[in-house]
């Protein structure tokens, strides 16, 4: 069975064995889900990746540094703007 088809079972999806989450500007999109279950350390799923830069100006808010920003991005140490869409 090819994966793409694998990630979309309906066994699959009942037991958490693939998953599926919402990621900005992509959609909809499936992966691998948590095939471990233990009793007293439960695993948890992680949020969804986000767009590469879309933290930067938090960050360099809470270290002060926000008004950078624009200064990074005109150097390409950050790149937080019209990035490719298949990023």
């Amino acid at each position: 069975m090819p994966v793409g088809e694998l990630m979309v079972d309906d066994y699959v999806k009942a037991r958490g064995l693939s998953v599926t989450q919402h990621v900005d500007g992509v959609g909809d999109t499936t992966a691998p889900g948590l095939p471990v279950r233990l009793s007293r350390t439960p695993m948890r799923l992680g949020d969804p990746p986000r767009r590469p830069g879309s933290d930067a100006a938090a960050i360099l808010e809470q270290v002060g540094l926000k008004e950078e920003l624009p200064k990074l991005e005109n150097a390409w140490v950050l790149q937080v703007n019209d990035l490719p869409a298949a990023w």
